[in-house]
């Protein structure tokens, strides 16, 4: 609780704020179960009791829960199902629940398979955020299920993260590499979003969104209403 309370000292002083907010509250260690062994059902009385209250954080995932055996020895399922079970309190009392989680040490390709645990924990939630620091830079990458896949550079102002522009064309995500791949394997050809998605398994929609910042980026022109092409100056 001292660190907690210096943390918001910090974050007040940075943000013009003389005091903490009046509705915010903590459960600590020693006054919470885990998540998965009573906590869940200590928040649906929270929120029932408390019906303003809009915005959870666990913090940190991996000490808000009890390592249990899994049931069948299928640990992606059991994690899916735990996942699963956070979304629904969170959409049945209209509320924002935002789970912190480590990453793992070993460093892979795609930033979302450096979430601890198996896949099954990313499958469940509507959005996952990964802060990555990569070389001298910090990058946040963002998906979702109504979120287009995307990636930003931050840099740390004081106590707050802050956007500082779009990330460069070589760090781009997996996905909007993805796509580039097909261009760039077409330089003279043009692509409609629909034809894109197809070849890169996505849907329309986020396909639509990317093609747009990379024609804003100067990356792709647009021949005709409709239509991409590969850039080439």
């Amino acid at each position: 609780m001292r660190r907690i309370k210096d943390r918001i000292n910090i974050l007040g002083q940075h943000n013009n704020l003389q005091y903490a907010p009046k509705n915010l509250f903590f459960y600590g260690l020693d006054t919470f179960p885990k998540i998965n062994n009573g906590g869940l059902e200590l928040l649906k009385r929270v929120v029932t009791e408390k019906p303003e209250l809009k915005f959870i954080v666990i913090d940190t995932l991996g000490r808000g829960i009890e390592q249990k055996k899994s049931k069948n020895g299928n640990h992606f399922q059991d994690e899916y199902e735990f996942g699963a079970e956070l979304q629904k309190f969170a959409i049945s009392n209209n509320i924002c629940l935002l789970v912190l989680h480590h990453t793992r040490k070993a460093i892979s390709d795609n930033p979302y398979d450096d979430i601890a645990g198996t896949t099954g924990l990313q499958a469940a939630p509507d959005g996952l955020m990964i802060l990555k620091k990569n070389g001298a830079k910090t990058n946040l990458y963002i998906t979702g299920k109504d979120i287009p896949e995307d990636m930003f550079e931050m840099e740390l102002d004081e106590c707050n993260w802050k956007i500082k522009n779009d990330a460069p064309q070589d760090n781009y995500t997996p996905e909007r590499k993805e796509i580039l791949s097909v261009f760039q394997a077409n330089p003279e050809k043009d692509f409609t979003p629909s034809e894109i998605a197809i070849k890169v398994n996505k849907t329309p929609t986020n396909v639509s969104h990317q093609l747009k910042k990379l024609y804003s980026e100067g990356i792709l022109r647009k021949p005709k209403f409709g239509l991409y092409r590969l850039n080439i100056s």
